[in-house]
């Protein structure tokens, strides 16, 4: 009875701490989700302590290191993680991903072939590797990898697209909607606060961009949408706010520029020369007046007034700071 008993004991307590095991590793990954990579990290570690064989929580627990930015433990944690389950895709993923963050393009190349080994069929490593090809001067090699991953993720390329897309122009209708209502409402037209009117406009398109962008819609189409209904139906209200709007825009289109700046680094700008010259001249002689002119075509501009609009305005600035 006693032996049947103490049998029971054991069977309970390995239940149990696989249990325990378990909980400490969802509520890590719950944790991750929320952003609280250093409390997760305490769960990765109970998790690892009751199973020193679980790579997965290797693998998150350098994830959790990698977005702290402490990157020696995160490369300790990924390696750990490929020796438990060297068929894994991930741990040579993310550890691609911390080659990158250390500048380090060569290894990460081997690591992002081995993912690619490993898992050929996911579309996030082909863009990610093509993103490095490119940074580093391999433009034929990074358009391979791109035409790659658009073809793996055709689907859910056209399906991301029309959500963005969807939901932008929804939300720019909506809010467009309402917050004319609410000028209407508030009688800011005949109000003289012209400078408390143009915040209000920039903190109604802020909230605008920023809603649309966190419920998975295009912040940009539905700001563009907003504008054109306010800029349409409260004119005197827009007019009396462009002076201090002008000002605001010139100091945006500064700061970004000044972070931009920053952000370069000067020992890979001749790296990404070649290559961007080649994009530039792309953009200022072929993409930017195919993509104008037939448009201003149709609303009868001259030729002239069409190459004058074609060339005018910042070109690529918004898909940087995007990228960014």
């Amino acid at each position: 009875m006693k032996r049947n008993f103490s049998a029971f004991l054991i069977v309970c307590t390995a239940f149990l701490g696989q249990s325990c095991d378990g909980d400490a590793f969802e509520k890590a990954k719950t944790l991750m989700q929320q952003g609280n990579y250093r409390e997760a990290l305490g769960q990765l570690n109970e998790a690892i302590e009751q199973d020193k064989n679980n790579y997965e929580a290797f693998n998150a627990r350098g994830v959790a290191y990698f977005e702290l930015k402490e990157y020696t433990n995160a490369l300790l944690d990924y390696d750990q993680a490929i020796r438990l389950n060297p068929e894994a895709y991930r741990p040579f993923y993310n550890r691609a991903l911390l080659r990158v963050a250390q500048n380090n393009a060569n290894e990460a190349l081997k690591d992002y072939a081995e993912a690619i080994r490993r898992e050929p069929r996911n579309a996030d490593i082909f863009v990610n590797r093509g993103q490095l090809l490119a940074a580093t001067g391999q433009a034929d090699a990074a358009l391979r990898d791109f035409d790659q991953a658009v073809a793996l993720d055709a689907s859910g390329l056209f399906l991301l697209v029309m959500k963005q897309m969807g939901l932008g122009l929804i939300f720019g209708l909506v809010f467009g909607l309402l917050t004319q209502k609410l000028i209407k409402l508030l009688r800011l037209q005949t109000a003289h606060n012209v400078g408390l009117n143009a915040i209000f406009l920039v903190a109604t398109g802020l909230a605008v961009f920023a809603t649309s962008n966190y419920l998975g819609g295009s912040g940009f189409l539905s700001i563009y949408i907003f504008g054109v209904i306010i800029g349409n139906t409260e004119k005197r209200l827009v007019r009396q706010s462009i002076p201090a709007l002008d000002g605001l825009a010139w100091l945006f289109q500064s700061a970004m520029f000044l972070i931009l700046g920053l952000l370069a680094t000067p020992t890979q700008v001749l790296q990404s020369a070649t290559m961007g010259l080649v994009l530039s001249l792309a953009l200022i002689f072929i993409a930017r007046p195919i993509g104008v002119m037939p448009i201003l075509a149709l609303f009868q501009y001259s030729k002239r007034e069409q190459l004058f609009i074609a060339w005018v305005g910042l070109r690529g600035a918004v898909p940087i700071v995007i990228e960014i």
